[in-house]
C-alpha cells in the first residue's frame, strides 16, 4: 500500500484492546441457597441445567467456578423471573404470566393479543375516518353578517 512493504503495515497496525466486563463471582453458598429454595435436588437442578449431577456437586464443595449464566438460568427458571428490568415484577409459574399486579395471562389469552391489537389500530381508524365524513356533512353554519355603522354613539 502506498509504496510501503506489508510486512511493515502489519506491524504498524496496533490491535484495539477490549475491556472485559467485569467478573461476577458466584458464591456457593448463594447457589446452593437458590437450590434449596427452590426445593431442587442435586439431579434435578443437573437436569434443568443440563449437567451433570456431579458438576453441580463441584460447583456447591467449592472444587469449580459456578458460571454467571448457569446462576442466572437457575434463578429464571426455577424461579420464573424474567430478568431484564423492563421485566421487573413479571413472574412465570406455570403455564401463567403474572404481572406485576397480580393479573394472570395464560396462553390462550396471550395467542390472540396480536389480533386484539390489529382489531383497535383497525376501529381507532374507522372512528377517525367516520369523524371526518360527520364534520364534511354537516352543513356550515351561516357566519352573521357584521354591519357597519357609521357616526352611532356607544
Amino acid at each position: 500500500m502506498d509504496g510501503i512493504p506489508a510486512r511493515q503495515n502489519i506491524k504498524s497496525v496496533r490491535r484495539k484492546k477490549y475491556k472485559r466486563k467485569p467478573f461476577k463471582p458466584i458464591d456457593r453458598e448463594q447457589f446452593r441457597e437458590v437450590r434449596m429454595m427452590n426445593r431442587l435436588t442435586i439431579e434435578q437442578t443437573a437436569k434443568l441445567l443440563q449437567v451433570t449431577s456431579r458438576t453441580i456437586a463441584h460447583w456447591e464443595s467449592g472444587v469449580t467456578r459456578i458460571p454467571y449464566s448457569a446462576f442466572k438460568l437457575l434463578r429464571c427458571l426455577a424461579n420464573g423471573e424474567l430478568l431484564p428490568q423492563a421485566w421487573k415484577g413479571w413472574v412465570i409459574k406455570g403455564d401463567t404470566l403474572w404481572s406485576p399486579v397480580g393479573r394472570p395471562f395464560r396462553q390462550h389469552e396471550l395467542a390472540y393479543l396480536t389480533n386484539y391489537m390489529s382489531m383497535a389500530r383497525f376501529w381507532q381508524a374507522d372512528y377517525a375516518k367516520r369523524s371526518e365524513q360527520r364534520q364534511a356533512m354537516r352543513p356550515l353554519s351561516e357566519k352573521p353578517q357584521l354591519y357597519l355603522v357609521a357616526g352611532s354613539d356607544l
